[in-house]
């Protein structure tokens, strides 16, 4: 969608040439890269967008030159205010005005399927930002998301909700949140992941829910052995893959 090269010379134009070693060069160049916000509308967790340009920017000079680049954020979402901020910070600041404030949980537990569709995407492209660029996400918020959304710590009847609307939803949620454990990018307490299982393994048995894919079933049946917990639905699942 991106692979034209346009100039002077007006028969180049529309023509499908290979301009992939040029840009290469072009971005073992990038120091910095910067992404604009403009309304409070759209975050970094709102669409896919922000992880695939910026955090793809990120992926694409750390494979070239083997350290990342400084990602910012151009907020100017208040009329002659704009100021520039690390991309990191403007995540974090997203995730506890939002995600993780129960006001903001409350409004979508309003909107019923749409609202747990709504968190489900959140936590697919969080998960994106922590594949695309592992600095942008810390430890402590995969936690966070996990006493939240898992344990209810904020006593929001969470999972009697997610049961109601979609409790598919608040599996894939919970699915990325041990994909990130399983590709070592959240070290998570020992306590911690137990409990994740444990609330996995009942939801996906109580629904009937089929895990995301093989390598995360294995995983789950072989860290709920571990744990002692009951694996009949999720051995069932990584024998039939």
């Amino acid at each position: 969608r991106m692979s034209y090269a346009f100039g002077p010379d007006s028969e180049r134009w529309g023509k499908d040439e290979d301009t992939s070693t040029l840009y290469a060069e072009n971005l073992k160049g990038v120091d910095a890269a910067l992404l604009a916000r403009t309304s409070n509308l759209y975050g970094m967790l709102t669409t896919d967008d922000p992880f695939q340009y910026l955090g793809g920017i990120d992926l694409a000079v750390r494979y070239l030159t083997g350290t990342s680049p400084t990602l910012y954020i151009s907020n100017q979402r208040q009329a002659g205010q704009a100021r520039i901020e690390s991309a990191a910070r403007f995540l974090a600041s997203e995730l506890n005005t939002r995600v993780f404030h129960p006001n903001w949980i409350q409004a979508m537990q309003q909107e019923g399927y749409a609202g747990a569709l709504n968190l489900q995407d959140i936590a697919a492209n969080l998960w994106g930002w922590q594949v695309a660029s592992p600095d942008m996400v810390r430890d402590d918020q995969w936690q966070t998301m996990h006493e939240i959304y898992v344990q209810d710590s904020l006593q929001l009847e969470i999972n009697e909700w997610f049961a109601e609307h979609a409790p598919e939803a608040q599996a894939r949620m919970m699915e990325r949140m041990l994909e990130a454990v399983r590709k070592n990018y959240w070290d998570a307490a020992p306590e911690t992941l137990a409990e994740l299982l444990q609330a996995y393994l009942e939801l996906t048995e109580q629904f009937d829910i089929q895990a995301g894919n093989a390598q995360l079933a294995e995983f789950v049946t072989q860290q709920a052995v571990g744990f002692g917990l009951s694996t009949t639905k999720a051995a069932q699942q990584a024998s039939s893959e």
